[in-house]
């Protein structure tokens, strides 16, 4: 399985205009293993799966984004065995 450690970034916009004032999140993944299975799977067009180290206090979020970070509720409720519910 390809190892990757992973830093995360919350950015707003600079100019703040209120056209796109939206919080933007950048989750970025620095490949360290398995580079050959990850071009092998993408050259056949299959899915891969990947374990990644959350660099917490790496990137440009704050503690409280990594901890409430898009999709980790669902996932801890899938692995609770709580998932539709």
């Amino acid at each position: 399985m390809p190892v990757a450690v992973s830093t995360l970034d919350v950015c707003e916009p600079a100019s703040g205009l209120p056209a796109d004032h939206f919080r933007h999140w950048r989750l970025t993944h620095f490949l360290l293993d398995g580079h050959h299975k990850q071009e092998a799977a993408a050259t056949v067009g299959r899915p891969m799966q990947l374990l990644s180290l959350l660099a917490v206090g790496e990137g440009l979020a704050e503690s409280a984004d990594c901890a409430r970070r898009p999709g980790r509720a669902e996932a801890d409720a899938d692995a609770a065995g709580l998932k539709g519910r």
